[in-house]
């Protein structure tokens, strides 16, 4: 297998609509942290407040904020995060 892209290569990333997004709350931050890798994660993430779901009943969609969670969920492409993952294990 090649290596992943770099997950500071815009020109991969700037489309996110092509990928697979994961969210990474208390549990996943908490891991990564553990691992001496969530700050390298996290500079590649964007923080999320809230989620809109769609139903077949709705066609404006549910909106829902989460103001009172103690950690900001951050999201990034799947891959993004492989690519991350490998960069580390390379430095270290």
């Amino acid at each position: 297998l090649s290596a992943p892209p770099s997950p500071t290569d815009e020109d991969v990333w700037n489309d996110v609509a092509k990928f697979y997004l994961i969210g990474l709350g208390a549990r996943g931050q908490k891991a990564l942290d553990e691992f001496g890798v969530w700050k390298a994660v996290e500079e590649v993430c964007t923080a999320v407040v809230g989620r809109k779901d769609w139903s077949p009943e709705s066609e404006d969609g549910t909106e829902t904020l989460f103001i009172d969670r103690p950690v900001t969920t951050q999201v990034l492409p799947r891959d993004k995060l492989v690519g991350v993952l490998h960069e580390q294990i390379l430095l270290n």
